[in-house]
């Protein structure tokens, strides 16, 4: 006869096994606005869209390039920001050819998951950092990396906002290849010739007037033409882009200075 005791003893390891909970499948995640629905994903994405331009025109974190708004990395910063993203560097290293660096940086969400991801590099080919220290170029990597890995996931927010989808830090030279839609007059070229040069020659970037030319032309990379400030060649817009972009370039050599 079967042991009866022994068909209790499986009968029960049966009962028992099968009244285990077995795991529930993972959920999908609702990304950045915790739903699945696209209209509702659009919808919220406007608003977030909407209060970003807000801040982006009062903190002018805008940077005309070649005709089209760019944001600059703070701008793209902000936006991770709202959205409860932070941007991780990963890691730096040298780079031979071009002599450079090159970075990588890791967007991660509130729980410490990586949702994006970028590369970037800067050397010196680039004519705004062909004399620049390393260490410069190094920190201008990561923020490039940075605000590659934040525009690769919430690019479509920025657009929705009116602006480009690429950061301004990542359109390199074009920077001094802003398209010129209206002429300026003799005034206004004096007053920014005379602002940047005494600025520059206080911070010792440059000796004097001569000198400041020169730098311009070089470090700053500008056009011969358009350094030379003559009134057929430029323009009120370029004039004010010229200006933000030379107070960058002066304080990027001060800070390598300090």
């Amino acid at each position: 006869m079967p042991d009866i005791h022994d068909a209790e003893f499986v009968e029960t390891v049966h009962a028992e096994t099968s009244a285990l909970a077995l795991p529930e499948p993972a959920k999908a995640s609702l990304g950045l606005f915790r739903t699945d629905d696209p209209s509702q994903v659009i919808i919220e994405a406007a608003k977030v869209a909407t209060s970003l331009k807000d801040v982006l025109d009062k903190c002018k974190l805008i940077q005309n390039i070649q005709g089209k708004e760019h944001v600059k990395v703070e701008g793209w910063l902000t936006l991770a920001s709202m959205l409860n993203l932070s941007p991780v560097n990963e890691w730096t290293r040298k780079t031979e050819d071009p002599d450079g660096w090159e970075a990588a940086c890791v967007l991660k969400n509130l729980q410490g998951e990586i949702v994006a991801r970028g590369e970037a590099s800067c050397g010196r080919d680039e004519r705004r950092w062909k004399t620049a220290e390393n260490f410069a170029i190094r920190s201008m990597a990561q923020t490039r990396a940075q605000a590659k890995a934040i525009s690769s996931k919430l690019r479509f927010i920025m657009v929705l906002a009116g602006y480009s989808g690429t950061p301004a830090e990542e359109m390199g030279n074009a920077i001094a290849e802003t398209p010129q839609p209206r002429y300026t007059n003799q005034e206004q070229i004096n007053r920014l010739n005379g602002q940047m040069k005494d600025r520059a020659i206080a911070l010792g970037v440059c000796k004097d007037g001569t000198t400041f030319l020169a730098w311009v032309r070089s470090d700053v990379g500008i056009d011969e033409a358009v350094a030379g400030w003559k009134p057929s060649q430029a323009q009120r817009d370029t004039v004010n882009r010229l200006l933000d972009h030379m107070q960058e370039q002066i304080a990027d050599r001060t800070q390598a200075w300090t």
